[in-house]
């Protein structure tokens, strides 16, 4: 089976780009609801966004990407198991921020599914730091 396209997953920098009103993240955004990518945020990358948007414009914004974004999968909220798991992906990896651990493990994590329907991949201003922990994880919204 073939997949049906690019399936994001937004990191912090990402989110916060938006947040801040960066026109080429909300044009991003937009063409992946016009295409019908799927759009996720995992559990700590959204506490993160949320610790860091003020109330006003960067609340709204951040209220406004939350109503479109995919149902949520085990991979992105946390859990016990998750927690273990995310705490050892960022200890093995020398990734020191928690949020970035999560998008990772939930990218790899849709990657290993069998069949996955999208071709996912982390939407980041820091690819350096993914490529360098998983160096073939597709890092662009493209």
């Amino acid at each position: 089976m073939s997949v049906l396209g690019r399936g994001l997953v937004l990191d912090a920098s990402t989110v916060r780009l938006h947040l801040s009103g960066d026109v080429y993240t909300a044009a991003m955004i937009g063409m992946a609801l016009e295409t019908e990518r799927p759009i996720v945020v995992p559990a700590l990358v959204l506490t993160q966004a949320y610790r860091e948007a003020v109330p006003g414009p960067a609340r709204e914004r951040l209220i406004g990407l939350v109503s479109v974004l995919s149902a949520p999968e085990l991979f992105d909220d946390v859990s016990r198991v998750s927690a273990r798991d995310i705490g050892t992906v960022c200890q093995l990896t020398g990734v020191d921020d928690l949020s970035m651990g999560h998008a990772l493990w939930a990218t790899v994590e849709r990657r290993n599914q069998s069949d996955p329907l999208y071709d996912w991949a982390i939407v980041t201003e820091h690819p350096e730091v993914y490529r360098k922990v998983v160096p073939g994880l597709p890092t662009g919204w493209r």
